[in-house]
């Protein structure tokens, strides 16, 4: 497989009519299997799955049917019976896979972070225009049913003040100190993703600071001219959770991204509202958690929620029905603050450092 395929003979974009969008998927791993299951739910004839490991591949392909073909990756990129690829692979596989589908005239969907830096992003974007195919990265937390809920009431917040991410992640558990610290900024996307969802256009006026606690643990800080950001992200901190709130003027919101529902907390300040928070805020989550349950029970999204709604809009865009819905622009800017945040990381193995610079 070539690093680059720019000079790969490439397919035109095309539309596809009277016959379901075909898939494959790199990497047979968890995210490969809700990937493949997302897939199905949104019509999708998922034809292959690849992996390293072929008896791997072997085993997921049989334990959801036994239809999906097993092929490696150099015959799916060959094949002309593949519309879109899913990529699944580990993170530094991401950009040469990518890059060689696009190459080739193929869709991608890439799990994150996409690539390893901006100058990488902004090439494969480069290569997915001039093959005229779409690119779009697995940032499915605003795609969730809570998260939607909430930017759809955003205005009923007041002016936002402030946005704050907790996510404690077992992803590095055992690992040695390096191994947690790059957990941790594999993931930056997805606290990247929802700033830009939540604060909208000042998202790109956003100047980082970080405070490197000690590999795995990092303390993220942002601000605008008027909103200020913080992130917390930690490989040690138990229990496991990702929650993300956002505090206005009018009242706060509060998103769990693990399971995909949110709540809403008034901001009337009374005696009596003072009095009576910790049982209303514990019922409007409890609410939220209920009814989300119920809805994702029905639906059979039983892991990763946003994942199957994000696909199924990408699908949408690739044949031709609305555009892709996570825009050119949007990946430049995760991207860009991606490259800034790790900027302030280095060296990784410093116990505690502080430092700043602009997203």
């Amino acid at each position: 497989m070539n690093e680059i395929a720019g000079n790969t003979p490439g397919r035109t974009r095309r539309r596809h009519f009277g016959r379901p969008l075909k898939v494959a998927v790199l990497g047979a791993g968890m995210m490969g299997r809700v990937h493949i299951l997302a897939s199905r739910r949104n019509d999708a004839i998922v034809v292959a799955v690849s992996d390293p490991d072929r008896s791997r591949a072997s085993i997921l392909a049989k334990s959801l049917g036994g239809e999906i073909g097993v092929r490696t990756i150099d015959q799916i990129l060959e094949s002309r019976d593949v519309d879109i690829i899913h990529v699944c692979t580990p993170p530094e596989t991401h950009y040469a896979i990518c890059a060689e589908a696009l190459g080739r005239g193929i869709h991608v969907f890439a799990e994150k972070p996409v690539a390893d830096t901006y100058a990488e992003v902004e090439r494969l974007l480069s290569l997915a225009e001039s093959r005229r195919v779409l690119l779009c990265p697995a940032h499915q937390f605003p795609f969730q049913r809570g998260v939607r809920r909430v930017v759809e009431r955003l205005s009923g917040l007041g002016d936002i003040r402030h946005l704050r991410v907790e996510i404690c992640t077992a992803g590095g558990t055992g690992q040695p100190a390096p191994v947690r610290q790059k957990v941790l900024l594999d993931i930056l996307p997805h606290p990247l993703s929802m700033s830009q969802a939540l604060i909208g256009p000042a998202f790109d006026e956003v100047r980082w600071s970080v405070i490197n606690i000690a590999p795995g643990e990092l303390l993220i800080s942002g601000a605008t001219r008027r909103i200020s950001l913080s992130f917390l992200l930690s490989t040690l901190a138990r229990p496991t959770g990702n929650y993300t709130r956002i505090f206005g003027s009018g009242g706060t919101a509060t998103m769990d991204l693990f399971h995909g529902y949110g709540f809403f907390e008034t901001g009337a300040v009374s005696r009596f509202t003072k009095a009576t928070r910790p049982f209303t805020a514990a019922a409007r989550a409890f609410g939220g958690a209920t009814s989300n349950g119920v809805v994702r029970a029905l639906t059979r999204e039983t892991a990763f929620p946003g994942m199957t709604e994000l696909i199924g809009r990408f699908y949408a865009a690739v044949l031709g029905n609305s555009e892709s819905p996570i825009t050119e622009s949007e990946i430049r800017a995760i991207a860009r603050g991606r490259d800034a945040i790790i900027a302030l990381c280095e060296p990784f193995d410093l116990p505690v450092s502080g430092a700043s610079a602009t997203g």
